[in-house]
């Protein structure tokens, strides 16, 4: 193909020829065509062999007109050209952008396909060996660490929907993802970035930006977020084009962004020359975290059409995003997935997958820690090499998650040793290898420092060396061979260093201060979340943790009692503690916030010491739990709570002991009602056949049997396409007719059979049920309350086919009219407009009760039949009809006037104009200080105590200063709030890194 430019010079030329042509032949006719001019004069044009006679003048004047006529064409010759130039080099711009968007998309395909795991000489192809990970919004009290393994019942746990990723990105376009290290994120944002250049993602962009927030910290700290995302590109693909480009990108919402590890950012990135006391360095830390959360701000308020997802773990969350944030949890892996990733690690029909499954399934700590992806890894590797799991002697380790970490590092380096063979004899040993990146670690770790630069990694480097006796210039290659055998350390561009995660620097770091038995390192450090990590794996490592765990019970506590929180942590890794009597000390502080009396925060104090004692899972625990139960000495919801957690803990025989329960008429129905949903909760499928067996005994409580309904709903829903458990099905449809079952438990049935029905994650329905049901519609015997149950489980099932039988059944008289009211709405609610006809022909019956020509006008409002222009006549007439009932009328034109798209909006509460301008503003930052002051208001009465409760609720959303901690730590003590208020200073506090005191003389103290 020819060049653009190579056109347009033979054009040019070729104009050119046609031109000196045009000008010879015009001087022959101007010849020709004036007798006077010819005269014997001659003249000879060698250009073309022609000889011409004429006079001397006349040959001038010929040539002075032919030269205008030729600047006359020239002009427009050139006018011409110009503007097909224009055109090309207009038309080169627009493809060269789209050009280069697809090479970033492809070499960022390339980056992503390989996912190195550690310990994996060659990468894992990430779109095979992906495991996909559940989200769901947060705020569940499912949320709390009781359950190994989280239900997914029918795409919803703990009553809060589960959604993949993708689901979760399209439906609220901003999100922070939440999840423990090791959880999964940073492969879970690759995925989706990888997905997103592939075009895979529906209805959201093709263009994914991967950016980790760590690296941005620490590379630029002070820059704008948007010029060191473009930075970043022009770095990797460089192109001006590129950067303009993708600025319309941004405006126009095609971009996906993904930003990863905000907790990360929670570092001493920005200090120089910092003072090293702990409060300076804390408010280095702050200082990065605000100014990285201030960029993504920035930058989602320029640009609110961007999808853009935020990871950051749990603990490290300070929240402080704009309100467009959504929170989401990500998930723990389940059994099946983990049967899907050791397939991937160590392919199928591997014996090792069912060897490494059944130690898995053997012990429940195992089990629990499985559930992490990270130490799913580790495990998997462990086991190749070994045939077992580590019992806890490794070096430098002395408990199962240490022990993996330490018996995978040294895997690690006995691979390098053997790779290196006997080519090449080091005095820098695997064990040099790992000393010194203990010394990085610590040296690092001190600093709050997750990314590091080389030149500063090297001064460590060449001084450990120095100190060991290597010459100081092996330092480039002990660098390299520490990054490039196995990732230990992993290199950043440009010229930037860090660990693989941040769990491996907080080992390193652990095993340091193990070694040179400096525990002060640690416990000087506990206030900050910063340290929880590494103090964790201290206390796992050490010969005597009881030391360390004095040392944290022996700082004063805050009101959230944070440090007994810790060491009850410590306790769930099983430290060696040669001190007698401190183990039971802690766990018995921990049962006393369980049972203590009520105090503003108790709640949310009794909440985390129940998880904390779930996490140390002694058999006194859940001995401790049993009878917490059995005596119900506490309040209904902690109730609830220990139920869960002891179902979670429990072995097959505590299982039993449980399902007991359920029908010893001498314990209270309460306690069995939370019995039975800690039992579905928990996805025990071996207790189906006892469940169903309570259900139609009348001499268990009624309110029992409806929470074991529920119960066999969640249990019998399926997880996966196709999968469920057909035993439960047929017995409970033979349960809906059964007249002498109390008609509110099969009430309940009916509602287990509607989750049974359909699986919304998969979008899967069973048409046997729905058959049946149809069929108990029409069947008189059956109670109309369960009949009116089963008819809004048939309209949210969606199945339009089922609509024709719908309306035979809501045309028969002899069928209870609250009945065909529910048939009715259900017709509404599955949505086939084909209906509407037959619809509007029975809203003028009088033969019909008004009450189910009320829910046929809610029907055809659902149906959008109060916006048809075919429909609206139909209405209209009925409205000025005299023989049709006045409330069916009144019903018609309220829907018409709605239009079925205006909502009802709820009774506003009467609290006062400054009330309600408060309320405002409860999502702006800036207006805290208005809201603050409101709620610390002597004359409460002014407010309604649900506003004051919203108010608390935002000032907990938002606070970021001492000031808010000092205003609501001022409320404590309010009996109406101080529950709501505890749990939002607990909020505000982490993110300014402050702790509340009780003060000796009354009051609290802000620290």
């Amino acid at each position: 193909m020819k060049s653009p430019r190579r056109s347009a010079c033979a054009t040019v030329a070729r104009f050119a020829v046609a031109l000196l042509l045009a000008l010879i032949l015009l001087t022959d006719l101007i010849y020709l065509a004036f007798p006077v001019l010819r005269s014997r004069y001659s003249i000879f044009i060698p250009a073309v062999g022609i000889q011409l006679q004429m006079e001397y003048r006349q040959a001038i004047a010929a040539g002075v007109i032919g030269l205008l006529l030729l600047a006359l064409i020239g002009y427009f010759v050139r006018r011409r050209l110009r503007e097909r130039l224009v055109k090309q080099e207009s038309t080169e711009a627009e493809i060269q952008p789209e050009a280069l968007a697809m090479a970033y998309r492809h070499k960022l395909m390339a980056q992503l396909s390989q996912l190195k795991v550690v310990g994996v000489a060659r990468p894992l192809d990430l779109e095979t060996s992906y495991i996909p990970l559940r989200v769901r919004v947060e705020g569940s009290e499912a949320a709390a660490p009781f359950l190994p393994f989280p239900p997914r019942v029918g795409g919803t746990e703990g009553g809060h929907e589960t959604m993949s990723p993708r689901e979760a990105l399209a439906r609220f376009r901003h999100l922070v993802l939440l999840g423990e290290p090791g959880a999964g994120k940073t492969t879970l944002l690759r995925h989706l970035a990888f997905q997103a250049a592939q075009g895979k993602l529906e209805d959201l962009p093709d263009f994914p930006i991967f950016i980790s927030l760590s690296h941005f910290a620490a590379a630029a700290p002070q820059a704008s977020l948007l010029d060191f995302v473009i930075r970043e590109i022009d770095a990797l693909y460089g192109s001006p084009a590129l950067r303009f480009y993708l600025e319309e990108r941004l405006e126009e919402g095609s971009v996906l962004l993904l930003l990863d590890g905000l907790d990360e950012t929670y570092s001493d990135q920005l200090a120089v020359d910092r003072p090293p006391s702990p409060r300076a360095k804390l408010e280095g830390t702050e200082a990065t975290y605000r100014h990285v959360v201030g960029q993504i701000n920035v930058l989602t308020a320029r640009y609110p059409r961007v999808p853009v997802v935020v990871t950051s773990r749990r603990a490290g969350w300070k929240g402080l995003l704009a309100a467009s944030f959504h929170t989401l949890e990500v998930l723990k892996l389940e059994q099946d997935d983990i049967q899907r990733f050791l397939i991937n690690w160590f392919g199928r029909g591997s014996e090792r997958v069912w060897e490494l499954q059944r130690a898995i399934s053997q012990n429940p700590r195992v089990q629990a820690m499985a559930a992490n992806p990270l130490l799913l890894s580790l495990m998997a590797l462990v086991f190749e090499e070994d045939g077992r799991l580590p019992a806890g002697q490794a070096r430098p380790s002395g408990s199962l998650r240490a022990g993996l970490y330490g018996r995978a590092l040294e895997l690690l380096l006995e691979k390098w040793e053997t790779h290196r063979g006997r080519k090449r004899v080091s005095r820098f040993t695997a064990e040099h290898q790992h000393d010194l990146l203990e010394e990085v670690a610590l040296h690092f770790h001190l600093r709050r420092h997750l990314c590091f630069p080389e030149a500063d990694l090297s001064g460590i480097t060449a001084s450990y060396l120095s100190a060991v006796g290597l010459p100081a210039d092996w330092v480039p290659t002990a660098l390299k061979r520490i990054s490039a055998q196995y990732g230990l350390l992993r290199e950043q561009p440009p010229r930037w260093y860090s660990f693989p995660h941040l769990t491996w620097q907080e080992y390193f770091a652990a095993a340091a201060i193990s070694k040179k038995g400096r525990l002060e390192l640690a416990l000087e450090g506990i206030p900050d979340l910063w340290w929880e990590g590494t103090v964790l794996f201290l206390a796992e490592m050490l010969e005597d943790a009881s030391p360390l765990l004095e040392g944290i019970l022996n700082q004063e506590d805050d009101v959230f009692r944070s440090n007994l929180m810790l060491a009850g942590r410590c306790l769930a890794s099983k430290p060696r503690l040669k001190r007698a009597g401190l183990r039971e000390s802690i766990i018995e502080q921990l049962q006393e916030l369980v049972e203590g009396e009520y105090h503003p925060g108790s709640l949310f104090l009794r909440q985390r010491a129940i998880g904390v004692l779930v996490e140390i899972g002694d058999p006194s625990i859940v001995a401790y739990f049993q009878s917490l139960i059995i005596t119900r000495k506490i309040d209904r919801t902690v109730h609830r709570w220990v139920t869960t957690a002891l179902a979670s803990l429990g072995d097959e025989s505590t299982i039993t002991d449980l399902v007991a329960l359920l029908s010893d008429q001498r314990i209270d129905f309460a306690v069995r009602i939370n019995v039975a949903a800690a039992l579905g909760s928990l996805g025990d499928k071996s207790v189906i056949p006892q469940l169903l067996a309570l259900l139609p005994d009348e001499k268990v409580d009624y309110r029992v049997r409806m929470a074991v309904a529920e119960a066999l709903g969640s249990l019998g829903a399926c997880p996966e396409p196709g999968r469920r458990d057909e035993s439960i099905t047929p017995q409970l449809l033979r349960l809906l007719p059964n007249e002498k079952i109390d008609y509110r438990v099969r009430v309940r049935v009916a509602e287990a059979l509607g989750v049974l029905g359909a699986c919304p994650e998969h979008g899967r329905r069973d048409e046997s049920i729905t058959s049946q049901l149809l069929r108990l519609l029409r069947n008189e015997k059956v109670d109309y309350n369960v009949r009116m149950t089963v008819a809004e489980i048939l309209g949210s099932l969606g199945d339009k086919s089922i609509a024709p039988r719908l309306l035979a059944i809501l045309g028969k008289k002899k069928i209870d009219p609250d009945v065909r009211a529910s048939i009715a709405a259900a017709l509404g609610s599955l949505g086939d407009k084909s209906v509407v006809p037959q619809l509007l022909r029975l809203l003028p019956n009088e033969k019909i009760d008004p009450s189910i020509r009320w829910r046929i006008v809610d029907a055809l409002g659902a149906l959008g039949a109060m916006d048809d222009e075919s429909t609206v006549p139909d209405l209209l007439g009925l409205l000025s009809n005299e023989k049709v009932d006045s409330s069916v009328r009144v019903t018609v034109a309220e829907a018409m006037g709605e239009k079925t798209v205006t909502p009802r909006l709820p009774t506003p509460i009467p609290v006062g104009r400054e009330a309600a301008e408060a309320l405002r503003f409860l999502d702006d930052r800036s207006k805290v200080p208005r809201l603050l002051a409101l709620l610390s208001d002597p004359d409460k009465k002014k407010l309604d105590r649900s506003v004051r409760l919203k108010i608390v609720e935002a000032l907990g959303a938002l606070g970021d200063d001492r000031i808010t901690a000092e205003g609501l730590a001022a409320l404590l003590d309010d009996e109406e709030i101080g529950s709501a208020v505890y749990q939002a200073l607990f909020l505000v506090c982490q993110r300014i890194g402050g702790r509340v005191f009780a003060g000796e003389g009354g009051g609290y103290e802000v620290r």
